[in-house]
C-alpha cells in the first residue's frame, strides 16, 4: 500500500480546511510591454510592487512576452543554459511556513527527453526552493532542502499543446501537501516537516532556466499559508479580479499623496461590483486631476514612464505612469483630506480582462506644489 493510498482518507479534510492567507505575490503578466511586472500583492510589504525582466542572454530584438492564458504572458525562450528573459522578483524569499504556490505554465516546444527546466528558484544554496517540469518523467516537482514531491499527472504532456494550471498547497497544520492539475486535488501527500527556504544573495526569480526548455508563465502566486480548494478552483478557471498600487507618489514639503481603491471593504474590482471605487487621499483643498488609461507603455507617442519635472522642478524623476486615454476627472479633495471616485463594474462578460491604470496630479494652493500620488492598476475579471 502506497503512501498515497494511506494519505487517501485526508482528502477531504485537506481540501476544506486551510490556513490564512497571506499574499506576497501575484504576477498576470498583462502589461504586454516593457520591463517591469506589477505585483498585485504588493500592499503585503512583504515582496516589491513590481518585479523586473532581465535579460539573460544575448537575444537583440527578441521581446519577454507572448500570448497568456489572459492577456499576455512571460515568454520562457532558452539560450544556451539561461533564459533569454526571466523575472527577478526583488523578494529573497526567505520563510518557514506553509505555502500556496500556483501559476499556468505552457511548453513552447518539446524538450530533451531526459530534461528537466526549472520554472522557478529561490537564492538560497541549502535550502533552495524551486520548480521544475521532467521531460523524462513528465510530471511537475517542487522542492526545498529536505523535500521533494512530484505530480501524479503527466503534466508536461498537457502543457505541450494547451495553458495547464498548476497549484502546490503545503499544509504544515495537517502535515500535508497537495498538488492541483487544472483546480483537481491529487491525493495528498506527507510533509515531514514546516517547509523553509532561507534568504540568500539574489532574489527569487521566475523562468525557463534550463537548455532547451520554453515554458511560458502566466497568473503566478505565491502566498504564506494553506490556500482553499475553492481558491485554487476559482484561479484555475476564471480570470480573477485585481488591483494595486505601483510606482511611487511625490510629495514636496511632505505632504503625502495616495491613490488607492475600496477593494479590502468592497471586494475587487469584478464584474457586477456596483460598489467599487478609488480613494484619493491628499493635503485638504488641493485641486486634483485624475487619469485612467488602457496602457502602462506609452502617452501618445511618447514612452512611459513620463518625467513630471516638466510641470515643476520639484518633481524632476517622479514618473508619469499611465496613458491617460480612458477618462480624466477633476476636483478638490474633502476636508478630511480623502476623496472619493464612484467606479461601478457593470455585469457584463465583455469587460473581463480589461485594465486600467490610473495616477493622479494634485495642486496645493496652500503649499503652492504640485504632487504626484503612485500608479494604481485595476485590472477587472470575476
Amino acid at each position: 500500500m502506497s503512501y498515497r493510498t494511506v494519505l487517501a482518507p485526508y482528502l477531504i479534510l485537506a481540501i476544506a480546511v486551510s490556513a490564512a492567507a497571506q499574499d506576497v505575490l501575484y504576477y498576470k503578466f498583462d502589461a504586454g510591454g516593457g520591463m517591469k511586472v506589477i505585483n498585485f500583492s504588493g500592499h503585503s510589504g512583504i515582496a516589491p510592487w513590481e518585479g523586473t525582466i532581465v535579460q539573460g542572454g544575448n537575444s537583440p530584438n527578441q521581446t519577454p512576452w507572448t500570448q497568456g492564458k489572459f492577456g499576455t504572458a512571460l515568454k520562457g525562450d532558452s539560450l544556451g543554459v539561461e533564459p533569454k528573459f526571466y523575472l527577478d522578483t526583488g523578494w529573497p524569499m526567505g520563510f518557514t511556513s506553509a505555502f500556496t504556490v500556483a501559476l499556468y505554465i505552457k511548453l513552447r516546444k518539446p524538450a530533451p527527453s531526459n530534461g528537466a527546466g526549472l520554472i522557478f528558484r529561490g537564492p538560497g544554496t541549502q535550502t533552495k526552493f524551486s520548480a521544475a517540469l521532467s521531460a523524462h518523467q513528465k510530471t511537475f516537482h517542487i522542492s526545498w532542502v529536505g523535500e521533494s514531491f512530484q505530480s501524479v499527472a503527466e503534466v508536461y504532456s498537457l502543457c505541450y499543446s494547451r495553458w495547464v494550471h498548476v497549484a502546490v498547497v503545503a499544509d504544515d497544520v495537517l502535515k500535508i501537501l497537495t498538488i492541483y492539475i487544472d483546480g483537481k486535488p491529487e491525493i495528498p501527500q506527507r510533509l515531514e516537516r514546516t517547509p523553509k527556504a532561507s534568504a540568500g544573495f539574489g532574489n527569487f526569480q521566475l523562468g525557463t532556466f534550463s537548455h532547451e526548455f520554453s515554458l511560458d508563465i502566466d497568473e503566478f502566486r505565491f502566498q504564506f499559508g494553506a490556500a482553499s480548494a475553492a481558491d485554487v478552483k476559482k484561479w484555475a478557471t476564471r480570470n480573477p479580479a485585481a488591483d494595486g498600487a505601483y510606482g511611487k507618489g511625490c510629495w514636496p514639503k511632505g505632504r503625502p499623496v495616495l491613490l488607492d481603491s475600496n477593494s479590502d471593504q468592497h471586494g475587487p474590482p469584478a464584474i457586477g461590483n456596483g460598489s467599487y471605487a478609488l480613494e484619493l487621499y491628499g493635503l485638504p483643498g488641493s485641486v486634483y486631476v485624475l487619469a485612467l488609461g488602457l496602457n502602462r507603455l506609452n502617452f501618445g507617442a511618447l514612452p512611459l514612464p513620463l518625467d513630471l519635472g516638466f510641470l515643476d522642478p520639484a518633481l524632476k524623476g517622479c514618473g508619469w505612469e499611465t496613458s491617460a486615454d480612458f477618462v480624466w476627472l477633476s476636483g478638490v479633495i474633502g476636508t478630511n483630506g480623502e476623496t472619493v471616485l464612484s467606479l461601478p463594474i457593470p455585469q457584463h462578460q465583455s469587460l473581463i480582462g480589461v485594465i486600467l491604470y490610473g495616477q493622479a496630479v494634485l495642486y496645493s494652493s496652500v503649499l503652492k506644489r504640485y504632487m504626484a500620488t503612485n500608479a494604481f492598476v485595476i485590472s477587472v475579471g470575476e
